[in-house]
C-alpha cells in the first residue's frame, strides 16, 4: 500500500485510539512524517501488522518483508519474568531467540531493546523505534545497506525474551509494525 493508504489506518487502529498514550500517537506522527520524506514517499509496498502475543519463539511478521521501517512495543501486563525482557526483530522467517546465547553468534537479530516489567501496575508502556535507513546484522556489508528502513533478505520475525532467559508470559507484549514486501 502507499503512505496514503498507510497513514488513515496507523491513525485509525493506534493514533487516535482513546487509550492510546501520547508517545503511541508521537510514534505515529514520526512515522507519517517519514513517510512523507523523498525516499518513502513514492513507495507502494507498504504493510501495517499487529502481533498480539510476541514471546520468544518469534512471531512471523511476514516471510516476503524486505524492509522494516518501525514497531511500537507495548507491554500490557506483568511479563512473569525477572525484571525486563529484550524485545526485537530478525531478518528470518521463523526463529527462536535465547538471550542468555551471546547476541554475536545470533547475527541475524536486530532493533533490539529493553523494556520494563509492569509488575504491579495496570497502565500500558510503549516503547516506539524507527528505522530511517540501515542494515541487518553487526557484521552486515555495506551492499546491503538501504535507505528505507533495515534491509531484509529472508524475512521479518518479531521476538521477545526475558532478561533472566525466561519467556515473556503469554498475552503480554504486543507489536504494531510497518514494513515493506
Amino acid at each position: 500500500m502507499t503512505p496514503s493508504q498507510l497513514i488513515p489506518i496507523l491513525e485509525g487502529l493506534v493514533g487516535r485510539a482513546p487509550q492510546m498514550p501520547q508517545i503511541a500517537q508521537d510514534w505515529v506522527k514520526a512515522v507519517r512524517d517519514l513517510l512523507h520524506a523523498n525516499s518513502f514517499r513514492d513507495l507502494t509496498d507498504f504493510q501495517f501488522t499487529v502481533l498480539d502475543d510476541v514471546i520468544d519463539v518469534g512471531v512471523v511478521v511476514s516471510a516476503s518483508a524486505t524492509h522494516c521501517i518501525a514497531a511500537l512495543w507495548e507491554v500490557r501486563a506483568d511479563l512473569g519474568t525477572d525484571t525486563a525482557a529484550y524485545v526485537g526483530f530478525s531478518d528470518a522467517d521463523s526463529d527462536t531467540v535465547d538471550i542468555t546465547t551471546a547476541l554475536s553468534t545470533q547475527e541475524d537479530l536486530f532493533g533490539i531493546m529493553s523494556v520494563r516489567d509492569l509488575a504491579v501496575s495496570t497502565v500500558a508502556e510503549f516503547y516506539p523505534i524507527i528505522f530511517f535507513a540501515g542494515a541487518e546484522g553487526p557484521e552486515a556489508s555495506i551492499a546491503s545497506y538501504a535507505k528505507t528502513g533495515v534491509a531484509l533478505s529472508v524475512g521479518l520475525t518479531a521476538w521477545a525474551d526475558g532478561k533472566d532467559g525466561n519467556a515473556p508470559a503469554a498475552d503480554t507484549i504486543r507489536c504494531y509494525v510497518v514494513y515493506r514486501t
